[in-house]
């Protein structure tokens, strides 16, 4: 089997969507290891790079310097002539997109979706960025053999804003980097929280710091917990604008500054320490896709607080905690019920944990090797 992928972002992101990427990649290949993997890139990844593939790959960059400078355009209406020319089998869009005149080609094609919420929310975008992510996106739901959603949120989202066949997607739950599954011992803990200036008990918030991500409800629920239970707040993710700029105010206001340690973008090598030594894990966030903090907490065996509502009782699971997004009070409470109760507590993380083992790249290759299969065993039709 031929396949395809819109690799830019597994070699070129450290974000979220190249996790998702480099997993996809890393996992199909396991899962299928007989199939030849074409790499569609806006150039060649150098040499012994952080990521790479081994086995049969071939990468395929713009044929000339003007397309290399030019590789948007590349990647959104010239890819569908090289699909053509490499015969494949599928083309698996990674990040909510695929090339323009692909529908014209023998190729069934795979998009993921990871979520709407750039139509959900619009006000959170840009005007152009959302206008040009709502006109990929519409592009890729419409002409797709068939739509992987990152969660049940996202596939209701897909239906309600985009009229998507609901026959045509299938949920498929991102995966956990395999390091956040493996337990560290208590000296690596130790050195990377050494690195980071942390001691004592902290909850750790893991997410760009933004208005959706919620960390104000966060900080005054903190601030409620801090006489009774001495703990500070452990932010990982960056942030500027107004709404950073008031939480750093609140911050200040009431004299919290000792209680809230800002990070900024840590290492990604050291966030599972980060997060096997918190004593919880908060995530506030009012609407995501799927929440993939929430599962990397869960592998690394750390109990979760989280919003109800959107996609956070698929991420989290029956043993996490759930409470309004904007409620303080009750984040407040539920900090204090976790870290006063032992039983509950170890409770939490271990059916966490076996929540967690949805979040496998292992249960990802799979889903998608089977999608890959029934879409290139069809009869007579392009989709599932």
């Amino acid at each position: 089997m031929n396949i395809g992928f819109d690799a830019k972002r597994a070699f070129f992101n450290a974000t979220g969507l190249g996790a998702y990427s480099r997993a996809a990649l890393r996992a199909v290949q396991r899962q299928l290891p007989d199939a030849k993997l074409f790499l569609y890139c806006p150039k060649k990844p150098v040499p012994g790079g952080a990521f790479s593939l081994s086995g049969n790959t071939v990468f395929r960059t713009p044929r000339t310097r003007v397309l290399e400078a030019l590789h948007p355009l590349w990647r959104s209406l010239f890819l569908s002539s090289e699909i053509g020319r490499d015969a494949l089998d599928i083309y698996h869009g990674l990040t909510n997109e695929l090339p323009w005149g692909i529908e014209k080609t023998r190729t069934r094609s795979v998009v993921t979706i990871h979520d709407l919420i750039f139509l959900r929310y619009p006000e959170t975008y840009p005007f152009v960025d959302r206008k040009v992510y709502a006109a990929k996106c519409r592009h890729a739901v419409r002409v797709a053999s068939c739509v992987v959603a990152d969660s049940r949120q996202t596939r209701d989202d897909l239906c309600a804003f985009l009229n998507c066949d609901p026959e045509k997607i299938r949920v498929v739950y991102p995966s956990v980097d395999p390091a956040y599954f493996v337990p560290l011992s208590e000296e690596a803990i130790t050195e990377v929280r050494g690195r980071y200036g942390l001691s004592g008990q902290y909850i750790l918030s893991v997410g760009s710091i933004t208005r959706r991500k919620n960390l104000f409800s966060l900080v005054k629920a903190v601030e409620r917990v801090r006489a009774s239970v001495p703990m500070s707040l452990v932010v990982c993710g960056s942030g500027s604008g107004s709404y950073f700029s008031s939480v750093k105010s609140y911050i200040t206001g009431k004299k919290l500054e000792a209680s809230v340690v800002f990070l900024g973008h840590a290492d990604p090598c050291d966030l599972p320490a980060l997060y096997q030594g918190a004593s919880v894990f908060a995530y506030p966030s009012v609407f995501e896709g799927f929440g993939l903090p929430i599962a990397e907490a869960l592998a690394s065996r750390v109990p979760v607080i989280t919003s109800r509502g959107s996609c956070f009782s698929e991420a989290g699971g029956a043993a996490s905690l759930y409470v309004a997004p904007f409620d303080d009070s009750a984040l407040a409470n539920a900090l204090e019920r976790i870290l006063s109760n032992a039983a509950l507590r170890k409770s939490m993380i271990d059916q966490g944990a076996l929540h967690g083992q949805k979040f496998t790249e292992e249960v990802l290759g799979s889903e998608l090797a089977r999608i890959y299969g029934l879409l290139v065993n069809a009869t007579g039709r392009k989709d599932v």
